[in-house]
């Protein structure tokens, strides 16, 4: 089965640029402007539009040469927009009845078996009082995300915990070995807290199948959705279409703070595939992805069946949080690391939960201007402002890629909500 390129009418083209070019123009100052973006959607059957705008790299010595320019095919690091594509080889090995949600995770990581819930934790990172878990946990807490576990940009006690066992907060060359024996944050199954869960259950891909978590997601997700950039590894010729890291300097209106920008700070062949944050890909390719499920989980144009429908009704979009506990809600997050996020307050004035994959709003979002996202919609973000939307009821996903620290940065989220409202105009159009 095949279907046509990208369709981009020209003056829809022109629009989506235009809002793109409003957020990176170079006479901005380092205290508003986004250095790059890369901004596309798609319907059941086709991509329909992507744009691109800004730099790879807005401190370059020769910051406009036409090689640092932000492309279509520009390559980001995915953060947290990688839990979608792990928690989906889950659900695969899942239907094919080689692991349930209710079997315990020490069945995978036996070190589980022995875990401790951390009650205190002194300034030095020490655990000073700790507690035996009350049940068994499995592995739908970690889909969860009702587990214990925590990230340390966003749990202080967890940054001292992470510190202590010499992980700190630079997951992205983490071995796993260092991180399999932090204590839990909470008692399993007693509330929701956004954290480590997904690389957890990369791991457990892994022990299942015998193959690095990099090599099951292509044999079995990449290769059939079409995905040819997606990857954990990278050889040398990733790095030209490189995004940077950028982060914002709060003392500076006129540079970005100083951040390690080589191939050591995010790995080329990492100890560890982390399946919460570690891959890379092209914004293309992630929509791409995303058709699978508003296509009753088939890839459009390959034709391949990555899901089943039952899978995606039951367990994509619905809120599981009520399922794991009468007092288990989705959380506002702090931000003890300013310079990775901002405080992070999703949709306040909208009834949220999380499902096995993502967050599901309960009602529809208004996005202004009387354009909603649908209800029982799913969404998430990457920690470098990287957004995408799966609206079911209208047929419509949409990508958003950027590498701009802190997290949940204002003008990121000013445009990326008017990127989703001119999506839906132009559908409706």
């Amino acid at each position: 089965m095949t279907s046509d390129p990208i369709e981009t009418p020209c003056a829809q083209h022109t629009d989506l640029q235009t809002l793109l070019d409003k957020y990176t123009d170079k006479n901005l100052d380092c205290q508003t402007i986004i250095p790059g973006i890369v901004a596309g959607y798609a319907n059941s059957c086709k991509i329909i539009d992507i744009a691109s705008s800004g730099v790879l790299d807005h401190s370059a010595e020769d910051r406009n040469a036409a090689k640092n320019m932000m492309q279509n095919d520009s390559t980001f690091l995915l953060w947290s927009t990688t839990k979608l594509l792990t928690v989906t080889g889950l659900f695969q090995l899942i239907e094919a009845d080689k692991i349930s949600l209710e079997d315990p995770i020490e069945k995978y990581l036996p070190n589980f078996a022995g875990k401790k819930v951390a009650l205190e934790v002194d300034d030095n990172g020490s655990v000073t009082k700790k507690e035996n878990m009350r049940i068994t946990p499995q592995i739908k807490h970690l889909t969860t995300h009702t587990l214990g576990l925590a990230y340390p940009f966003f749990n202080e006690k967890y940054q001292k915990l992470m510190d202590m066992a010499n992980v700190g907060g630079d997951l992205l060359k983490a071995n796993a070995a260092e991180f399999l024996d932090l204590p839990l944050s909470f008692q399993p199954g007693t509330k929701w807290e956004y954290g480590l869960n997904i690389d957890y259950l990369g791991l457990i891909i892994e022990k299942i199948t015998g193959q690095t978590l990099n090599e099951y997601l292509k044999e079995n997700i990449f290769d059939k959705c079409g995905m040819t950039s997606f990857s954990f590894v990278r050889n040398k010729s990733h790095l030209n279409s490189w995004v940077k890291l950028h982060t914002r300097d709060t003392t500076s209106t006129k540079k970005f703070y100083s951040v390690l920008q080589n191939a050591d700070y995010t790995p080329l062949n990492p100890k560890t595939h982390c399946g919460g944050h570690g891959c890379f890909g092209k914004v293309e390719d992630y929509l791409k992805f995303l058709q699978v499920f508003i296509n009753k989980g088939v890839q459009p144009q390959t034709g391949a069946q990555i899901l089943q429908e039952d899978t995606i009704m039951s367990s994509v979009f619905k809120d599981q949080l009520p399922s794991m506990g009468k007092d288990i809600k989705f959380e506002n997050l702090p931000n003890p690391q300013p310079l990775v996020s901002n405080p992070v307050a999703v949709y306040p004035e909208t009834s949220k939960g999380w499902s096995h994959f993502l967050m599901v709003n309960n009602d529809p979002i208004d996005l202004g201007d009387e354009i909603y996202r649908s209800k029982n919609s799913g969404m998430w973000c990457g920690l470098a402002n990287l957004y995408y939307v799966i609206d079911l009821e209208k047929k419509v996903v949409l990508y958003w890629a950027e590498q701009l620290f802190p997290f949940a940065d204002l003008s990121s989220l000013i445009g990326f909500t008017e990127f989703e409202k001119f999506v839906y105009k132009q559908i409706q159009i």
